[in-house]
């Protein structure tokens, strides 16, 4: 649809992050690539976070955990069964490229309802009906597994007040109980 080869979209991202990070560190940013090239450019303002904003790659193929490795502080896995987060989390830190530093991981209950294909599954241990014992339970194993960012799934809602009623109960209920 946008004329770009379906092959060639990884490699072009990681050379689009890679000059984008030039533009936002460098104060003379020059870049020489297959898809974009720039010298004697002026590029402000810069981003306040240092050295840059945070990155996020989503994805669970190798290249998108290996790009993670390369130029994200964080990764939000799509498909990956909340189980192998740990060997994901273990092969992108593995990687040649990996700086260190703070790593996050999102990972939302409501993930565990999508399978292969993007289907959704009935999964019970993603309904949003969930008791407040459930939910703390399953964030406690989701921290065990390495994810530092999640949320609580929300029950169908048909207005405003029942939606900050239940706001209001994983405030109240669940967010004292978990430690993040």
């Amino acid at each position: 649809m946008l004329g770009v080869s379906f092959h060639e979209r990884g490699r072009m991202s990681d050379e689009y992050l890679a000059a984008i990070i030039e533009l936002w560190t460098s104060d003379s940013p020059s870049f020489e690539g297959n898809y974009v090239s720039f010298k004697d450019v002026a590029f402000a303002p810069k981003p306040v976070q240092t050295p840059h904003v945070p990155i996020w790659i989503a994805g669970d193929a190798d290249a998108s955990l290996k790009r993670a490795a390369r130029f994200a502080t964080g990764w939000s896995p799509f498909l990956t069964p909340p189980q192998d987060i740990p060997a994901k989390l273990d092969f992108i830190k593995s990687q040649p490229t990996y700086q260190g530093g703070p790593f996050d991981v999102a990972y939302s209950i409501d993930k565990l309802r999508i399978g292969k294909g993007h289907v959704v599954i009935d999964n019970p241990k993603a309904q949003p009906g969930m008791s407040a014992e459930e939910i703390v339970d399953r964030l406690g194993w989701f921290k065990e597994l390495g994810v530092t960012i999640t949320c609580v799934p929300i029950p169908a809602v048909h207005e405003m007040n029942a939606y900050l009623d239940y706001a209001q109960w994983v405030i109240e209920e669940i967010k004292p109980r978990v430690q993040w």
